[in-house]
């Protein structure tokens, strides 16, 4: 015999002297249950719930057939937890041994709420949410408030303009709404000035250079001036007519 055969042989000793010690503090227990007058579905119930020994062990101490146990276990078990907030006793319904193993280990169960202080939590954290968001809304009023006082010059230079003219510009395609022009330069002009500093979408319009002076009711000059040609006259052009 070689000695993969010997440590192989050894590993199978080890693990029947195991099986071995696990069926006989199986039956051990067994046989205090029933001495405390335990039914034997009640016990059964508890054994596989409460310990880890596999089935195979629990029907050899118990001698009831493994399929029998499965059917005396039940799909689901009440597990016993302290809420972290209220500190009242509470059960969890666990649908196998894993489950009930994560759901008591140490670091999740710090963190279990029962159901009334749950629905305190998520009410509690709601209402925080709602302040924040008042709180943000008010500093932003705030904020408004100062841009829609300052000189109008010095408005259009701060970065709240730019970032909101640039984005206005963006959602515009980068062209005029008016006439689609692309090859001047791109102006965000405002229709109302009573929101400024704090802006809707509504309140601006993207115009092209000529657009926005036609629209202050300045004179446009002459090579901002689109002349337009027909489609004859560019006809007669490539023709050399």
């Amino acid at each position: 015999m070689n000695a993969k055969e010997v440590i192989s042989r050894y590993a199978l000793d080890i693990e029947d002297l195991e099986r071995q010690k696990a069926r006989r503090k199986a039956e051990m227990i067994l046989s205090l249950s029933k001495d405390k007058g335990w039914m034997e579905s009640d016990f059964i119930r508890w054994f596989y719930w409460e310990t880890d020994f596999s089935l195979d062990i629990l029907s050899e101490a118990s001698g009831v057939r493994t399929h029998k146990i499965q059917s005396m276990v039940g799909a689901a078990y009440p597990v016993p937890y302290k809420c972290h907030k209220c500190k009242e006793t509470r059960y969890h319904m666990c649908n196998s041994r894993l489950e009930k193993n994560t759901f008591l280990s140490p670091k999740n169960l710090k963190h279990y709420l029962c159901e009334v202080c749950e629905k305190a939590k998520i009410k509690e954290d709601d209402e925080k949410r709602i302040k924040k968001i008042q709180a943000n809304e008010a500093k932003a009023r705030d904020k408004g408030r100062f841009l829609h006082e300052m000189p109008y010059d010095e408005f259009l230079e701060t970065d709240y303009w730019k970032k909101f003219s640039h984005e206005r510009k963006r959602d515009a395609d980068y062209k005029c709404t008016k006439c689609g022009r692309r090859d001047l330069n791109l102006h965000t002009h405002h229709l109302t000035y009573e929101r400024r500093g704090y802006e809707r979408k509504t309140d601006v319009v993207v115009l092209c250079e000529a657009c926005h002076k036609e629209a202050h009711g300045m004179e446009i000059p002459q090579y901002m001036i689109r002349n337009p040609v027909s489609l004859r006259d560019r006809v007669l052009q490539v023709i050399g007519k």
